[in-house]
């Protein structure tokens, strides 16, 4: 079964939710694996692992602050942007050609293992 979320703050697992790993690449170009529950978007998940990670909007695709770079093998598999966030992914300097907001990607079962390095 998969979890239930209403917004991140609010998000309560459901008892057989099983976790999803995501690869990490901090700034510094370690390596760190987060466990995260199916349903809370990639930017909470990275949050509660204690990475830092940025938000100035509060998840509402508005700053670009939390935009991490997917992994070119991964980056298919993601439920592709809506034009609000092309939009302002396009603005932002030094845009890569698989960067995403984090607050914009949703984790489910079929990102276990997914690879992100984190905006620097």
């Amino acid at each position: 079964m998969s979890a239930i979320a209403k917004t991140d703050e609010c998000f309560v697992p459901e008892q057989d939710a099983v976790p999803i790993t995501i690869k990490v690449t901090d700034r510094e170009g370690g390596q760190v694996r987060v466990t995260a529950a199916a349903g809370l978007s990639l930017q909470m998940a990275i949050r509660q692992a204690g990475l830092p990670i940025r938000s100035v909007c509060g998840g509402r695709k508005a700053c670009g602050t939390c935009r991490v770079r997917i992994a070119p093998d991964w980056f298919a598999r993601l439920q592709p942007a809506d034009q609000v966030e092309i939009n302002l992914l396009n603005c932002l300097k030094g845009r890569g050609e698989s960067d995403r907001l984090s607050c914009q990607i949703r984790i489910t079962a079929g990102l276990d293992g997914l690879a992100v390095t984190l905006d620097r």
